[in-house]
């Protein structure tokens, strides 16, 4: 009986779709890798969407600065909200951070990092 049961909560398992964030399928396109971004101007982060999976889970999600590896979550971490993954694009505006190296990571239900690039300090 109990092999009967686990066989029939397989199949159903397996018959089920399997829904599939879009951002682990995004490639970002801008930044690009070594570009300088000035801290308050506004940049148009964009990636590819020419392959997204046939399932979609979570089509929204945020830009967040990733610093020496951690993503930032705080307010100042956060670049851009309720971004749809669809669109191919958002604004963001560099944050005041130090001059250095940074990434950023598309977040749905899965992550993506875009190439380093580089945050500048105006003179």
């Amino acid at each position: 009986m109990f092999s009967k049961s686990l066989a029939t909560l397989l199949a159903f398992a397996i018959s089920l779709p399997i829904s599939t964030s879009l951002a682990a399928y995004l490639d970002v396109t801008s930044p690009v890798f070594n570009q300088f971004l000035f801290v308050g101007l506004k940049y148009n982060v964009t990636w590819d969407t020419s392959s997204p999976p046939g399932q979609i889970s979570v089509p929204f999600g945020t830009i967040n600065l990733v610093v020496q590896g951690a993503i930032q979550h705080d307010a100042a971490g956060v670049l851009a909200s309720n971004v749809k993954f669809a669109d191919g694009h958002a604004q963001i505006i560099a944050p005041s951070v130090p001059t250095g190296d940074y990434q950023l990571a598309l977040i749905g239900d899965s992550i993506k990092y875009s190439p380093q690039f580089a945050i500048v300090q105006p003179e």
